[in-house]
């Protein structure tokens, strides 16, 4: 979202008139993401601890799913559990569902 680039008055602005919109968006991040980024990325990561969110449990299984995958790098699994949360959030367009299905597994 680029929010660690603020500073902290800019992101006092940000929060005034868009905090709901944030709060909303923040409601498909998952913490467990930082076991697959590098360090560097997780400490910009921080600044969500500013916001109060509550996290959509069906989203969350889904990407738990991807980041343990991720992790153990089981390029299938990623590739169906992908294609599940395109889905669940009706993202599956028919030309992202092309380059999906044409994806080796």
């Amino acid at each position: 979202m680029g929010l660690s680039c603020l500073s902290e008055k800019e992101l006092e602005f940000v929060c005034e008139f868009c905090g709901k919109d944030i709060e909303d968006g923040l409601r498909f991040y998952n913490s467990n993401v930082v076991k697959i980024l590098p360090n560097e990325v997780v400490k910009r990561l921080e600044v969500v601890k500013k916001f109060d969110f509550e996290i959509d449990d069906t989203h969350k299984e889904v990407t738990d799913d991807i980041i343990h995958s991720l992790d153990r790098l089981d390029e299938e699994k990623i590739v169906r559990v992908h294609q599940k949360v395109f889905r669940l959030n009706h993202l599956l367009t028919p030309s992202s569902k092309a380059v999906l299905t044409a994806l080796p597994m």
